[in-house]
């Protein structure tokens, strides 16, 4: 289900077991996930912070979809029926990470490109208002820029991609490195800063193809579907 090779599956979920994180289903020859009594607060705590920013996702896309659901009414039906809005809301999740698992087999990478794309998404939107359809959005990131825009502006170094992500330094700056010869950024000799490439060709042959962004609209289409659906019946 995640791409992962079954010895690496073993070793992680031998790691988990250690930890008490999971619990071993001899007759099932399986595993489920440990909750134990000492950990029960930071569970609740971690689970509201989810629910929170679950519902904050959410209700920016009810908003643009003029659905009326406000963030209040989003929370409270994702609380009372967690364990489906969390099942689809993890199997989306898993998809996504799949489908990258299988294109580039590196999560930590993944996780940079994220790093990278965010600043570069906030800095498009806040100095363009010009909109892309389907056609178009492999090609640019965000919104169609315009003449004077400078996306150098809203570049990152690897410090700051360590501190946010948590991966080692070193490590950031291998897999940055990684993602300029793969044409996805470009390196800012004099500032050490990494920028999101936007020489179209080279940025869309590896990592912004056509395929993988139709395939990541496909995938958050249904589920959001799904949610949406959901919400506007329990609404009426």
């Amino acid at each position: 289900m995640t791409l992962i090779p079954k010895e690496t599956v073993r070793r992680k979920i031998n790691k988990l077991v250690n930890a008490d994180m999971l619990s071993s289903i001899k007759d099932q020859k399986g595993f489920s996930l440990k909750l134990l009594e000492k950990d029960k607060d930071l569970y609740f705590n971690l689970m509201e912070k989810q629910i929170e920013s679950f519902s904050k996702f959410i209700s920016k896309f009810a908003k643009y979809l003029d659905s009326n659901l406000n963030l209040v009414m989003i929370k409270k039906e994702i609380e009372s029926e967690f364990s489906f809005y969390w099942y689809h809301f993890l199997t989306c999740q898993l998809s996504w990470l799949k489908m990258w698992q299988g294109k580039i087999n590196d999560n930590n990478l993944l996780i940079i490109i994220l790093q990278t794309v965010i600043p570069t998404l906030q800095y498009a939107e806040k100095n363009s208002r010009n909109i892309i359809n389907i056609d178009k959005v492999f090609q640019n990131v965000g919104k169609i820029p315009i003449p004077g825009l400078n996306f150098s502006e809203c570049g990152v170094n690897a410090t700051t991609v360590s501190d946010i992500t948590g991966i080692p330094r070193a490590t950031c700056i291998r897999k940055l490195d990684k993602l300029v010869s793969l044409g996805f950024l470009v390196r800012q000799n004099k500032t050490k800063r990494y920028s999101v490439n936007q020489d179209v060709e080279g940025r869309t042959k590896n990592i912004t193809t056509k395929s993988n962004v139709i395939q990541t609209i496909k995938i958050f289409s249904e589920y959001l579907s799904i949610i949406m659906n959901s919400l506007l019946i329990k609404k009426k």
